[in-house]
């Protein structure tokens, strides 16, 4: 979470509290001064007051002409997409949420951020082979759950969710792609639609919706790829971005 957006808001609020004895004086001074040149200058003689004009038509700019801004465009109906928790029809921009323990496949590994979109892209092709390869089917869309951040990159656990759960003694599928579960708790479901490469604007109005109600998250976020993505540039894409919630501490104070 960047949780800095905030230090950048307390910035904007800039002291108003300062001396302002200069300022008074000057403005007394100017309101002095009129006074003083009346009392010295001779009244001036009284002229005519003006005939008014008529006022000129003013060209009125054309409504027609002039750009509106750009709606945002309805999500499709996403109810038959098999996600975490099912989508409403007109699901909202933010949602309170219950997420199950899923098993998933399973494939763990680090990347830098600029390689964020390749390498996950890359982690569940392996997955998905793995899959194939074992006879299993997927039954959901890919996860990424983030682990572990730095400025510099992040550990990550990519994820595709199974049917039903591997047996107790179930060996690995190989290239390195286990079996797992997806972290289960209560969470708050925001709402991407736009390109993969501006996701970074979504985590920052998740970050401030928690800050300025005094929740508190866990260290680790979800991302759920709603739609395929091919191509992170393409506006078409669409991903739940889930923030798992913690309990607050009994006897914290309300927020103010």
């Amino acid at each position: 979470m960047r949780r800095h957006i905030f230090e950048t808001l307390r910035f904007s609020r800039v002291a108003c509290a300062r001396p302002v004895t200069a300022g008074l004086m000057a403005l007394s001074l100017m309101t002095l001064a009129p006074l003083a040149l009346q009392a010295q200058t001779p009244a001036a003689p009284v002229q005519e007051p003006a005939t008014p004009q008529e006022p000129k038509a003013q060209d009125v700019p054309d409504s027609t002409t002039q750009d509106t801004p750009a709606q945002p465009q309805p999500l499709p109906d996403l109810t038959g997409v098999p996600t975490l928790v099912p989508m409403p029809k007109e699901p909202p921009e933010v949602q309170e949420v219950e997420i199950p323990a899923k098993p998933v496949a399973v494939l763990s590994g680090d990347s830098k951020w600029e390689d964020n979109y390749a390498t996950l892209s890359e982690a569940f092709k392996k997955i998905n082979a793995a899959l194939e390869k074992a006879g299993k089917k997927a039954a959901g869309r890919p996860v990424v759950v983030y682990t572990k951040y730095t400025d510099e990159g992040f550990s990550y656990q990519a994820m595709i969710p199974l049917a039903e759960a591997p047996a107790s003694d179930a060996a690995p599928l190989g290239e390195g792609v286990g079996y797992g579960v997806v972290p289960a708790g209560k969470a708050l479901r925001f709402i991407h639609a736009d390109s993969y490469g501006e996701i970074s604007e979504t985590y920052e109005a998740a970050g401030l919706y928690i800050e300025t109600r005094d929740l508190i998250s866990k260290e680790l976020q979800i991302e759920e790829w709603v739609t395929d993505i091919t191509d992170p540039a393409a506006k078409n894409a669409i991903v739940n971005l889930y923030i798992e919630l913690m309990d607050k501490p009994s006897g914290s104070a309300p927020p103010q």
